[in-house]
């Protein structure tokens, strides 16, 4: 029996073998991935919750989806209230992507801000730490900075930050 929506697949349950089902459901329709966009971006926080796991393995399948509505997540990320899975899962995505031009400037922004963030989960930080240094890769003048970042943290970091760090530093 196939389901109704997306939606009806988030409320079922939250499980690691839902969460596939839901992946596989999308597939490449970008009227499902939308559906998955409004429960991310929504009201209701455990649906968003539910949401932002599968969005975190979809998002770079759907990047001009995404790009749409690109303000509203950013705002969403900078919220230092939201939980923990949102925004670990929207960096998680945005390591796949490319982010257009006319929206670096403030990707970069929301980037560094939980990078620089030591309250932030080391698993949020790790994924925008990725995700700047593969937008340095279109703005090379970000480099010296993400360098200087990274060579001011490693002392301070252990664990899976000071590894991806040594990585990341290699990288630029």
């Amino acid at each position: 029996m196939k389901p109704d929506s997306v939606m009806q697949l988030l409320r079922a349950q939250h499980s690691k073998p839902q969460t596939d089902k839901i992946i596989r459901y999308i597939g490449y329709d970008a009227d499902l991935f939308e559906e998955l966009l409004d429960a991310f971006l929504g009201p209701d926080a455990e649906m968003a919750r539910r949401a932002a796991w599968v969005y975190g393995y979809t998002a770079h399948l759907f990047p001009e989806n995404c790009f749409k509505r690109w303000g509203k997540l950013l705002s969403l990320m900078a919220d230092p209230v939201i939980h923990d899975a949102l925004k670990r899962n929207f960096f998680r995505a945005l390591e796949q992507m490319q982010v257009p031009e006319e929206l670096l400037g403030e990707t970069v922004q929301v980037c560094f801000d939980q990078l620089m963030n030591r309250q932030q989960a080391v698993a949020i930080r790790v994924f925008a730490m990725t995700c700047l240094t593969n937008m340095a890769q279109q703005i090379p003048e970000l480099k010296p900075e993400i360098r200087l970042l990274l060579e001011e943290e490693l002392p301070f970091s252990e664990g899976g930050f000071a590894s991806r760090a040594r990585k990341e530093l290699k990288r630029l």
